[in-house]
């Protein structure tokens, strides 16, 4: 009995499974007959004719994807009716007629053709891991071959257009064609890249570019490279030809002559034009890690010392420690424009310096670099950043110009006699030669700070630029000041507590000239004092007038 109802379970399921619709009238990759869609247990027909009427045969439109694509009908077929199918079953793209034609029991049925269209269009090639990107090459003298990153689908070649071959410096568009089934996808779109060849460095080497000193006589002079250049490249001077005094700025530019390769670095030197003939020293020079030159002494004895802006076509930056210390046959320095660093004790009991100028790049003087020298003046320029300690100890200077006061513009060592050895203010007094009667602060100093000259005693002429702004206690106390010019920009003095702190305290006889108005502090000071200070105080005045003022107290 088991047996019984498992079979007639099977047939049920059997039945519907080959009874019901096919899915769109279209299956893939089916091998073996066609589907018969007859209906077993239908009712046979009452009038003899076969209806079809439920029957559908629709047009199928699908993409290739190499699988047997294969239509059929929809609808329950009759009791009795099978099906057969002409032009069916394709894998290729295109366009197909497939014709249903039926039978009943083996007999076919004339005029129940159905037709339907079966339209395979092309597929397409999955590109979306392929790709074509730029590509940079320095010139080494071979051929560059194009290629492609990513995958390629299966069955795809690739093929490169370019106009010329990728040897040379200069940019390239390069065309990537691909080629596949062309029958049953569509055409690959090509691909476009940008390949550049750049241009190779070629050292010049055994070439020199020296600096030369000639004495004026109203002729020009130049300069030239020293050594021998290859055939792939050329020389332009810029700059030769100097006739007035000073130093002056030659480069050699170098023109490679091969379109492969980049024009050589130029090379800056440059031309000395003194006004007699002197007795230069010759310098030693090293080459820095940052590819500057450095002076690290001197051969021979010799009068005078100009160090120039650029040696063997390269700049001069510093000077090193030590590096003529102990000379005692140098009388002056000139020192170019290029140079930022002096190192420390460059100069140190150099006994006959007597002169010295500094180029306007300078930014750090090292601790005792000018100590023991002769000289009597200083010009220290605006682009200085710091001074070592004693830099100017054991000197006779008699005048100063200086951007700031003390070690720096905003160091805790901001007092006069820093420069000169001191280890605080109260060192000013003892370690300021006596020598020094005038010190200038250039337009870039902006503040005094306090006790800056406390204890100069020598000290008779202050000349202060025209952005100081702020005064601190003490400042002057101490000097031998008989009157000073306060420009129009010093808008604070804050010790108006005490008479003691006033930057003037102590000054009889003081004559103080402002270019402005009362400036914050001083008003209170000065009241609180007047009545034991014989001073004198005139506002709103330019310096001219307060030369005229000076000159008319004399």
């Amino acid at each position: 009995m088991k047996r019984i109802c498992l079979f007639i379970l099977l047939l049920i399921l059997a039945t519907a499974f080959f009874s019901c619709d096919t899915v769109n009238g279209f299956i893939e990759n089916i091998t073996g007959k066609d589907t018969d869609n007859s209906d077993s247990t239908g009712a046979p027909d009452t009038d003899g004719e076969v209806d079809l009427s439920n029957i559908k045969f629709l047009d199928l439109t699908t993409d290739y994807n190499g699988v047997v694509k294969r239509m059929a009908v929809r609808g329950k077929l009759p009791k009795g009716v099978t099906v057969e199918y002409e032009g069916n079953d394709k894998t290729d793209a295109g366009v197909y007629t497939v014709t249903a034609k039926f039978y009943k029991n083996g007999v076919y049925l004339e005029g129940k053709d159905m037709t339907a269209t079966l339209t395979i269009n092309k597929g397409k090639y999955d590109m979306s891991g392929t790709r074509f990107p730029r590509a940079t090459f320095d010139y080494t003298g071979e051929v560059y071959t194009p290629s492609i990153s990513g995958i390629i689908p299966t069955g795809v070649t690739v093929e490169f257009v370019c106009d010329r071959e990728i040897r040379n410096a200069g940019s390239y568009t390069v065309t990537a064609r691909f080629s596949g089934d062309t029958k049953n996808y569509e055409p690959i779109p090509d691909m476009l890249s940008i390949y550049t060849v750049n241009k190779a460095v070629r050292e010049l080497n055994g070439i020199n570019f020296n600096t030369s000193m000639f004495e004026y006589d109203g002729e020009p002079h130049s300069i030239f490279i020293e050594g021998d250049l290859p055939d792939w490249v050329e020389v332009e001077y810029v700059g030769n030809g100097a006739v007035m005094l000073g130093e002056h700025s030659v480069k050699a530019i170098f023109i490679s002559t091969d379109p492969n390769y980049l024009d050589p670095a130029p090379l800056i030197s440059s031309i000395i034009i003194l006004p007699e003939k002197v007795d230069a020293v010759e310098l030693i020079y090293e080459l820095t890690a940052t590819g500057t030159y450095e002076v690290v002494g001197c051969i021979g004895d010799h009068s005078q010392l100009i160090v120039p802006s650029f040696y063997n076509g390269r700049i001069v930056t510093s000077i090193g420690s030590s590096a003529f210390m102990g000379n005692d046959t140098i009388t002056s320095a000139l020192i170019s424009s290029n140079v930022t660093n002096i190192g420390n004790k460059a100069f140190m009991d150099c006994s006959s310096l007597k002169s010295v100028t500094l180029g306007d790049s300078l930014e750090v003087i090292g601790y005792g670099a000018f100590a023991g020298t002769a000289i009597t003046e200083i010009v220290l320029p605006d682009s200085l950043v710091s001074i070592g300690q004693g830099a100017f100890m054991n000197t006779e200077l008699e005048r100063m110009t200086l951007p700031f006061v003390g070690g720096s513009r905003r160091s805790s060592n901001a007092y006069l006699g820093y420069v000169f050895g001191a280890t605080s203010y109260t060192g000013n007094a003892a370690l300021v030669p006596d020598s020094l009667c005038s010190v200038t602060l250039t337009d870039s100093a902006d503040r005094i700070p306090a006790f800056a000259f406390y204890g100069v005693g020598s000290l008779k002429e202050i000349t202060l630029g025209s952005k100081v702004a702020f005064i601190g206690n003490s400042a002057f106390a101490g000097t031998s000041l008989k009157s000073i010019y306060l420009p129009a920009s010093v808008v604070e003095i804050p010790a108006d507590a005490y008479a003691e702190n006033s930057p003037f305290f102590g000054l009889d006889g003081l004559y103080i000239v402002l270019g402005g108005s009362l400036p914050h502090g001083f008003g209170r000071w000065w009241n609180g004092v007047a009545t034991n200070r014989t001073a004198t105080v005139e506002y709103n005045k330019t310096y001219d007038e307060y030369l005229e003022i000076i000159d008319g107290l004399q």
